[in-house]
């Protein structure tokens, strides 16, 4: 029995496996017409589509601290512009896009700006669907912390969809950004960093005439169509990128819930191996607990786990058991094969190939974008071999294996098959 499970996006989830999907509140993907639907909670998104690619969409808790991200007129104030509202169809195809219009003054920066109460030095996402408009006018996406000195921007070409000139600014960081083409001529533009130490983030949506260039003389008529304004708050530790859109109000922040994918997993530890492939929506950015596949009796106090995938930008790895656990297989075994670095960044196409043999040792290899294929090990054994039978009912997780653990990736395939010794390459893993 070479091939012991096989997941794809669009499979049955009730044959040959029972899967439960939990999602505390509904959540955005998007067709393969490029247009946003929503979904309802514990609803999987395992038809989200990444570049043309059906994938399955996993996320972590988020929340949405812009307030009025849909109503641009009211909550945000509005210098040297104005805003009309519900010019034409957003990109879930409702009429609730706004216009922004640059006022007639010289020398100037036409803008819209909301603050939000943040920690120093925190990392944030901050992102908009942008549409143009009249005339030729550029997005400057800006996040700063009490002042203009301290923060990051990003211009986006809404004519060509590029990203031009993106900078981190004073004691702020850049960490990354994307623009993502929708249906209709709308882009989905996101940046996440940092700002600087004070506790007051400026959100700030800008019309520019040019590439790294806020202050220009406005013409009165020239504006961008904007809707669905987001900042996601992620601490002081790592940074992410932009999850899917959370719509608010007035007075109150969006919260959406983890993805969590889980079914009964009828095999006993053994010799295994496991292949991956995703497109990676933030998830390599975060740390090597950023887990895609995972067999655990508990994920929520997750005592014991076996992870086939964990991954970060920096380090890509393999391991069989591992964390403290009272006793069994759990601190019996940690076998990790670091240094596997094939640094994916959003949007990047990643594929990862893991082995765990009879004696405990693990290998690992993965690409990206189709390119050469990195590989380390084997690494191990370390401690007890831990052939053994789970000591409670085991699940397989995909995605998002309990609430310590977070993902951000659009699933394309997960294999796992007994024997690694008789698939041991990553194609090999990729046709089996």
């Amino acid at each position: 029995m070479a091939l012991m499970f096989d997941y794809a996006p669009g499979m049955s989830l009730t044959d040959p496996w029972l899967w439960t999907v939990t999602r505390a509140q509904p959540a955005y993907r998007v067709t393969s017409a490029g247009t946003l639907v929503q979904v309802g909670a514990n609803v999987l998104r395992d038809n989200h589509y990444v570049s043309g690619v059906r994938t399955t969409l996993f996320e972590p808790s988020m929340i949405n601290s812009l307030l009025q991200s849909q109503t641009l007129g009211t909550t945000w104030s509005q210098t040297f512009s104005s805003v009309t509202s519900d010019q034409t169809a957003a990109p879930d195809g409702t009429v609730t896009a706004d216009k922004l219009i640059e006022d007639s003054t010289a020398s100037q920066a036409h803008y819209l700006q909301q603050n939000v109460t943040v920690t120093a030095s925190e990392f944030v996402a901050f992102s908009c669907y942008a549409k143009a408009s009249t005339g030729t006018r550029l997005l400057d996406l800006r996040y700063d912390t009490d002042s203009a000195a301290n923060g990051f921007h990003v211009w986006y070409n809404l004519q060509t969809g590029a990203v031009g000139t993106a900078t981190g600014f004073g004691t702020g960081t850049l960490s990354g950004s994307f623009i993502v083409p929708l249906a209709n001529g709308w882009f989905w533009c996101g940046a996440w960093g940092k700002g600087g130490a004070g506790t007051t983030g400026r959100c700030t949506l800008v019309l520019a005439n040019a590439d790294n260039n806020e202050a220009y003389n406005g013409d009165g008529t020239s504006a961008l169509f904007l809707w669905g304004a987001q900042l996601e708050r992620n601490g002081t530790v790592f940074a992410q990128a932009p999850t899917s859109y959370m719509p608010t109000t007035t007075g109150v922040s969006s919260t959406r819930g983890a993805d969590q994918m889980s079914t009964p997993w009828p095999f006993k530890i053994m010799p295994m191996w496991c292949y991956t492939s995703f497109y990676d929506r933030g998830a390599c950015a975060r740390t090597p607990t950023a887990f895609t596949v995972t067999i655990t009796p508990n994920p929520a106090a997750n005592p014991l786990w076996c992870a086939m995938f964990p991954g970060s930008a920096a380090d890509v790895r393999s391991s069989w058991i591992s964390d403290a656990g009272p006793g069994g297989v759990g601190a019996q075994n940690r076998n990790t094969a670091a240094a596997t670095t094939v640094n994916p960044i959003f949007g990047d196409f990643v594929e990862t190939f893991s082995q765990v043999f009879k004696d405990g040792s693990t290998t690992m290899a993965a690409r990206r974008n189709g390119g050469a294929v990195t590989s380390v090990g084997p690494i191990g054994p370390s401690g007890t071999i831990p052939f053994a039978d789970w000591p409670a009912n085991p699940l397989l997780w995909l995605g998002f294996p309990g609430t310590a653990i977070a993902t951000q990736m659009g699933i394309t395939r997960v294999k796992i098959g007994a024997d690694p010794t008789r698939i041991i390459t990553l194609d090999q893993a990729a046709s089996a």
